[in-house]
């Protein structure tokens, strides 16, 4: 495939998921439990609610984790010393909104105002060469509309290099996330994956597992539970595609809960 097709093709993906991570569902269909409302926010925030039992926010944990978890979006191979990459990136999770894990640890704007069961979020991510075999990264979104947002920074190390001789890369990436905003609410992610990649003509499928650890700690006057805890673990594939100064790339993560991401920015 010729480098611009494969770049036009990438980019269909990547303009295909855009309204999907700024979308906001405003409607639901067969709720088992009624909204917790407030109007203090134009969109859901999270707002602890004295339902919550202890098991809703263990599950709360383990699927908060997935949707904040910091995902490789690259190939396994090393950035060059001094490079520096800058992206908009996407991602997409499927939960259901209707569980007390949910129900219970936000309120909502209206009455038939939901969460949605599509959890998605644009994120701004820079990424940088530091060493021959090792990068860094750091990203972020935030919900002006609402009380939440997410910090992300994880190190990449290349422990194998293709070459003549090797026909793959190999990669280990430590992770660490943080929720920020909420005041009744404290969610850290930590993590490492690792992950094999091959390059040929600027494509780069890669495979990996993922394994990642959370711990929510609830500030809340109106609960009294533990820190909710939980160990996940996933198997996830992409495509990273660099043409130039372009980087693109699509990737799907198979878990507790499944995830779509898409890349698209720039090396400089």
């Amino acid at each position: 495939m010729k480098p611009h097709a494969t770049l036009a093709a990438i980019t269909v993906t990547l303009t295909s998921m855009a309204p999907i991570a700024l979308a906001h569902p405003d409607g639901h269909d067969g709720t088992p439990a009624p909204l917790h409302v407030d109007d203090s926010y134009d969109e859901c925030f999270f707002d602890l609610h004295p339902e919550l039992t202890q098991a809703e926010f263990d599950e709360f944990a383990r699927e908060g984790g997935v949707v904040m978890h910091d995902l490789q979006l690259a190939s396994a191979e090393a950035m060059r010393p001094g490079d520096f990459e800058v992206s908009l990136d996407f991602s997409r999770t499927v939960i259901d909104d209707s569980k007390g894990a949910w129900n219970n640890t936000m309120s909502h704007p209206t009455s038939d105002h939901w969460l949605g069961h599509t959890r998605a979020f644009p994120r701004l991510s820079a990424r940088a060469g530091v060493s021959r075999r090792v990068g860094v990264g750091v990203w972020g979104t935030l919900d002006p509309r609402a009380n939440y947002g997410f910090l992300g920074m994880h190190s990449k190390v290349t422990v194998v290099e293709q070459d003549d001789a090797t026909p793959v890369s190999v990669a280990v990436r430590p992770t660490a996330v943080a929720l920020l905003g909420p005041e009744e609410l404290l969610v850290l992610d930590l993590g490492i994956d690792a992950s094999v990649s091959r390059s040929y003509k600027g494509l780069s499928p890669y495979v990996g597992l993922a394994a990642h650890t959370t711990a929510a700690f609830e500030r809340s006057n109106d609960v009294d539970l533990d820190p909710g805890t939980a160990w996940t673990t996933a198997a996830f594939a992409g495509l990273a595609y660099a043409w130039r100064g372009v980087r693109v790339a699509a990737h799907g993560e198979a878990g507790p809960l499944n995830v779509l991401a898409a890349r698209v920015g720039g090396a400089f």
